[in-house]
């Protein structure tokens, strides 16, 4: 799920942060907020509409979600990126993405 995150990400690529937390709430995805973004690192909360109840099955719920965003922010920063995600608090995704700087893509726009 993570890989096809990915690739709907390269082919619906967004120009902003801003687009893609639209994006997120168009697709139903749920209400997805920047918490802190540092130089090689970016927070994201996501309240989805629903939440697994297994806990085994949370690992891999939001692993579609987390894959789109390492892409959209791999082509927004230019850099190779990747990220991880968790449940907290019972409805809330965290999911963070990191990238480094040093690990330059080439531009596919």
């Amino acid at each position: 799920l993570y890989w096809s995150g990915k690739n709907l990400a390269r082919k619906y690529p967004l120009d902003s942060k801003e687009e893609i937390v639209q994006f997120f709430a168009r697709a139903g995805w749920g209400n997805l907020t920047v918490d802190t973004e540092g130089k090689n690192k970016i927070n994201f909360s996501l309240v989805p509409g629903t939440l697994p109840r297994k806990k085994r099955e949370q690992a891999a719920s939001f692993e579609l979600e987390t894959g789109f965003l390492a892409q959209q922010i791999e082509q927004l920063k230019g850099c190779f990126a990747d990220a991880n995600s968790s449940v907290k608090r019972g409805r809330t995704v965290s999911i963070t993405v990191e990238w480094d700087q040093k690990d330059l893509v080439k531009a596919t726009r």
